[in-house]
């Protein structure tokens, strides 16, 4: 008798609202997400799947959230959403006054800074572009010079070209990222083969190195 009550209740048209099933007529609308209370044996069901559908979104939101955002907090993906555009616009505002600021104090620094630097511009062999050094105040104009080139610690030779002395608001690139000139190999331009004085620069360097002695500029 219980099993012919219970398939009744369940299979027909007539109980689909009432007796066991009474739970349909206050459940939760579902049809915005596809479900519909009819499909569901019983409410904890429905509810579970209700759910699932409902808040599926809230696994898939950033891992990077800002501070006391919580996707649990928010019945509406399009509000929490909403939220995290708005904090993230108040976190990139906030990053943009303290670059500002650090700008600004930067350039009065620059300003401030009445020190004045060596420079000097250098040719390489294989280039015509002149590219600025600072220097102790000793180069010329048409020395032969050491440099360092890129950030692997390598030395190249270079012809200077140009000289001057500035303060630290008067140069192009920031004073703190210019190389400084290791020492002048020859004065007077290159004379003989700018081929010829690296090659006999290297072998001096891996002579030093094997020996320790430290030979003369050419």
């Amino acid at each position: 008798m219980a099993n012919f009550i219970e398939r009744e209740e369940s299979q027909n048209e007539k109980y689909a609202y009432s007796r066991k099933n009474a739970w349909r007529k206050t459940a939760p609308d579902g049809s915005e997400y596809g479900l519909e209370p009819r499909h569901y044996a019983s409410e904890k069901e429905y509810l579970e799947a209700l759910n699932e559908r409902k808040y599926a979104w809230r696994k898939h939101v950033p891992e990077d959230l800002p501070e006391g955002l919580h996707p649990e907090d928010y019945e509406l993906q399009r509000d929490f959403y909403e939220e995290l555009r708005s904090r993230q616009k108040e976190k990139w505002a906030r990053e943009r006054e303290k670059l500002n600021a650090e700008y600004k104090k930067m350039r009065e620094g620059i300003m401030l800074d009445k020190t004045v630097y060596d420079l000097c511009g250098v040719v390489f062999p294989e280039s015509a572009h002149p590219y600025s050094y600072r220097t102790d105040g000793s180069v010329e104009i048409g020395d032969i010079v050491e440099v360092p080139v890129g950030d692997e610690g390598k030395h190249e030779l270079a012809e200077v070209v140009s000289v001057e002395k500035c303060t630290r608001a008067g140069t192009v690139f920031p004073i703190e990222k210019l190389k400084t000139v290791i020492r002048i190999v020859r004065r007077g331009g290159w004379q003989i083969s700018p081929c010829f004085i690296t090659v006999v620069c290297k072998k001096r360097e891996r002579i030093c190195a094997r020996t320790g002695y430290t030979s003369p500029s050419i």
